[in-house]
């Protein structure tokens, strides 16, 4: 139980990290600089874990790639309570059963959102994955994202390319 307790307190963390792009600056450009900085990090290590022998490097670096460019996009205009909030949603959508969708809302920002997760199913690895779609009102603005993810060996969900 205290295993299961500390997979999800790292799973939110992760989540969390991954939409960061905290609004301790006013300026959206420092808020895009430092989700595209935890981003990468983010993505690095995630691709340090995906890669192995000769392919840790490339995997590092395309989740390095991948993670500042997402955390950029966010954190343009996420701020840390929206991510919070919608790194909780992301996170309950996916433990869900079947096809499962959770929603968050920032009335003090004005953005919310909503997680639709897909049924499980077996990846050619035989891994247990399934995709999560984003549909969220950001700065009044409509946006949606997909991504891919999948168990670890850890029972963390852990992002993989679509």
């Amino acid at each position: 139980m205290i295993l299961c307790k500390n997979i999800q307190a790292v799973a939110i963390f992760t989540l969390v990290v991954s939409l960061s792009g905290c609004a301790t600056y006013n300026d959206a450009g420092a808020k895009e600089q430092q989700g595209m900085v935890m981003g990468a990090i983010v993505g690095g290590i995630i691709g340090s874990r995906a890669g192995d022998g000769d392919n840790r490097s490339v995997a590092i670096i395309i989740g390095a790639a991948a993670g500042a460019f997402i955390g950029g996009q966010i954190g343009r205009s996420m701020d840390e309570k929206d991510q919070q909030q919608a790194a909780e949603a992301a996170l309950q959508s996916l433990q869900g059963k079947n096809i499962s969708t959770a929603t968050w809302n920032n009335p003090a920002s004005g953005n919310h959102g909503r997680f639709t997760s897909s049924s499980r199913y077996k990846s050619g690895d035989a891994r247990v994955c399934r995709s999560l779609k984003h549909e969220a009102t950001i700065n009044g603005q409509a946006m949606d994202d997909a991504q891919r993810y999948c168990l670890t060996d850890e029972g963390m969900w852990k992002p993989v390319e679509i």
